[in-house]
């Protein structure tokens, strides 16, 4: 069944769990014993310890990593940051990466070339894994880089002071032990000076400073992260009007909902706009007992930055809807005006409903200007509204499909949705509209690629025809799947046409691409979809056709300019870190290594 596993965040899918980590730091310690037990080294032995210099050196390893990474946790937590046990274990295994390569190349030298002692090359590899533990809890434990620093020293200098106690300490080792430990910090403070730079300039908000809010968001939802996001989001808002569209099919046994707000279902997460279905569900809940929410046409222009200005959006909307207007009892079926359409239509009374697909082509967001001008359109052909929706129903790859205002779609949309509608008008009969929905929730983002409203048909007998209408919570679907829901439905129904939100929430996955039919197959799509259509066509009834639209003023949106601004910044910023990060391990290598060559 969807749902039937947990959904837990992205990043908590990559960290081992405790008893893993554990694991691999007791396996990472006994092959270190190994590769550091030569006749070159003077491990002691302890009588209470079995296994004598072997023994001695696993402990040696086990050590650092275990305790002295956990340490880090409490550490964390008293300096206002949220390193957990588990994260700052498994901390503890990737400081062993660099521990673990430096004694590889150790040993394979001393296998070649003679003794060389181990002391030096050990507060050296520590002291390099600074390096590491810096540039990660910079952003995901400590507010600060500054207040980072304490944790990410306590587990490699606990390797140093055990290297001096076991191996012995000399004034040189003392100093060696010291540099190598904040060599590193330098570099690292470099690294991140470099990459924060562009945001600073553009948005006065540093890059590391809003990391840590963002994982805690998106592992924890935790509200004061989230607050701070959408802060940082709404940092420069533009304003927009935008509309709302709303279809009310009421009769006894039905009350159901259409809204399809211009609004974009992003940014990511549940920050802002995005999860809109769920958030428009919940904000406008009483004002029908089904609600079904479309991906009117809009970008992310038109991402709203914060929840409580979706709130605000949706509080006039929830106002408004009683002043929907009920239709003539007429309608005609879905039709298409011919092959290649974009468009298709179907009349509801005095209103005209428009779905958008380019499929089999790439099918994405449609420009909310192309949008203002079909619904202009509509009410010239005599229509007292027009509702169109973006269907976002075929992915290929990211970014492809898009109909900005001005292109050639752009202008064929228009022309294809006069057409359609023309063909819709001349086909409408007089007579009753019955409809029934049908709705499965309980899937999951990790599990399913699908949001918490989870799949809806809603089903429309009109004019001698009947036809599906199938919404998917998710962000598009994979090329060829429209095709094969499309087969499931129409085993049940007339004409039938499958649509996506759009919601962002479902990129909170290891590679944050998530078209539906990614993580769930087609054949178990087609089930579910077979079920949902069953249960529509199970609950018709007669209903009356309520429509109408309002234009929320002054909406806070990201905008065009700051959409394109935040996006060149982080592209600016990561090109300076991945620069940056090799220079800076570099140079805190060729530190150590000119110390040791100096000092050995």
């Amino acid at each position: 069944m969807p749902g039937s596993k947990e959904e837990s965040s992205f990043a908590d899918l990559r960290t081992p769990s405790i008893a893993w980590s554990t694991i691999l730091l007791i396996a990472l310690s006994l092959a270190f014993a190994w590769l550091s037990w030569t006749p070159f080294t003077p491990w002691p032995t302890f009588s209470w310890m079995p296994g004598g210099a072997f023994g001695t050196a696993f402990l040696f390893f086990l050590l650092p990593a275990f305790p002295g990474a956990l340490a880090a946790a409490p550490i964390s937590h008293v300096l206002g940051g949220k390193l957990n046990a588990r994260r700052a274990l498994f901390s503890g295994v990737l400081m062993y990466v660099f521990v673990g390569v430096g004694l590889a190349l150790w040993r394979l030298f001393v296998t070649l070339h003679g003794a060389y002692p181990l002391e030096g090359v050990l507060l050296a590899l520590f002291g390099a894994s600074v390096w590491f533990r810096q540039m990660v809890l910079s952003g995901i434990s400590g507010p600060t880089p500054l207040r980072a620093v304490p944790q990410s020293l306590v587990a490699p200098a606990f390797g140093v002071v055990l290297t001096w106690g076991f191996l012995g300490v000399t004034l040189v080792h003392v100093g060696e032990g010291i540099f190598f430990l904040l060599l590193p910090l330098g570099a690292i403070a470099l690294l991140i000076e470099g990459a924060n730079r562009p945001m600073v300039r553009e948005f006065g908000e540093s890059g590391v400073a809003i990391l840590r809010p963002l994982i805690d968001h998106i592992n924890e939802r935790d509200p004061e992260a989230s607050r701070r996001m959408e802060e940082f989001l709404a940092n420069s808002p533009s304003e927009a009007d935008l509309t709302v569209s709303a279809l009310h099919f009421r009769g006894e046994g039905t009350d159901l909902l259409w809204i399809a707000p211009a609004i974009h279902p992003g940014p990511f997460a549940e920050l802002g706009a995005s999860d809109l279905p769920n958030k428009v569900v919940s904000m406008l809940s009483g004002a029908a007992q089904e609600i079904v929410v479309l991906h009117a046409p809009c970008t992310h222009d038109q991402n709203i930055p914060t929840t409580e200005e979706v709130r605000r959006v949706m509080g006039q909307v929830k106002s408004y809807l009683p002043n929907l207007s009920a239709g003539p009892s007429r309608a005609s079926p879905l039709v298409l005006p011919h092959a290649g359409s974009m468009v298709r239509a179907q009349v509801l009374g005095d209103t005209v409903l428009l779905v958008v697909s380019r499929a089999p082509e790439a099918s994405d967001d449609i420009d909310y200007a192309v949008g203002e001008m079909v619904r202009e359109e509509a009410r010239r052909q005599g229509f007292r509204l027009g509702i169109i929706v973006d269907a976002h129903n075929v992915y290929v790859r990211e970014n492809m499909g898009t109909v900005p205002f001005g292109s050639p779609q752009s202008f064929k949309l228009i022309e294809d949705a006069k057409a359609a509608m023309r063909a819709a008008q001349a086909a409408v009969k007089e007579g009753p509209v019955r409809v029934g929905v049908g709705h499965r929730r309980g899937y999951t983002t990790q599990d399913d690629g699908l949001g918490k409203e989870g799949i809806s048909v809603t089903v429309v007998e009109a004019a001698g025809s009947r036809t599906a209408y199938a919404v998917l919570d998710g962000n598009n679907l994979l090329h060829g799947f429209r095709e094969k829901l499309l087969a499931t439905l129409k085993e049940s129904v007339d004409e039938a046409e499958v649509m996506t939100t759009d919601n962002h929430v479902v990129h909170e996955v290891a590679n944050g691409i998530n078209p539906i039919g990614k993580l769930r197959s087609a054949g178990a799509l087609s089930k579910d979809l077979h079920a949902v259509v069953t249960e529509a066509l199970s609950r018709m009834h007669p209903v009356t056709v309520s429509s109408g639209e309002v234009r929320v003023p002054r909406v806070k949106v990201m905008g065009h300019a700051t959409t394109i601004r935040l996006m060149t910044v982080l592209n600016d910023s990561f090109a300076a870190f991945w620069v940056l990060m090799p220079t800076t391990l570099l140079l805190t290598v060729a530190g150590e290594l000119l110390v040791l060559a100096l000092f050995p």
